[in-house]
């Protein structure tokens, strides 16, 4: 947090925060509250549970993804601590890259929405961005859409 501080002493552009999983419910709570505070623009947590454990290892290194109903309560809390309704809290979904199928993610960014999550990230391992462009064309079918990010680590050649 005193990182933070001092970066928001030399710039004012928007900073988002990555949170890891946002720790458990109640400590996630606190964090919003201080980062928010701070000016941090966002936070980003994934659904994951546990030590934490670089996404990029997938399968190969042991990750757990959280029950979507203790997840979605944990941004339902978080957006309850905010203090404006500037602040945002966007759900990373890690389906894709612990191997769950497509329909688990599709059904983890609803979730998330409705629980107020303000962006959705969604993460890939593969090589090709085929496996997002799938999850973004069921993702246009939502009726509540809020701002879809990913990270193109691994397919980084896509325009």
């Amino acid at each position: 947090m005193n990182a933070v501080s001092d970066i928001l002493e030399t710039t004012t552009k928007p900073i988002i925060f990555d949170g890891d999983t946002g720790g458990i419910t109640e400590h996630f709570v606190f964090m919003v509250r201080t980062l928010e505070r701070l000016g941090v623009s966002a936070v980003i947590i994934e659904d994951k549970k546990g030590l934490k454990r670089n996404s990029l290892f997938g399968t190969d290194a042991e990750q757990v993804q959280d029950d979507v109903e203790d997840f979605s309560h944990k941004i339902s809390c978080g957006k309850h601590a905010q203090v404006t309704d500037d602040f945002m809290i966007i759900a990373r979904i890690e389906s894709l890259i612990l191997k769950a199928d497509m329909d688990d993610a599709l059904t983890r960014g609803q979730a998330y929405i409705a629980a107020g999550a303000n962006g959705i990230m969604i993460h890939s391992k593969e090589p090709t961005a085929d496996e997002i462009m799938t999850f973004c064309r069921g993702y246009a079918k939502f009726n509540d859409r809020v701002p879809l990010v990913a990270v193109p680590s691994t397919y980084s050649r896509t325009t």
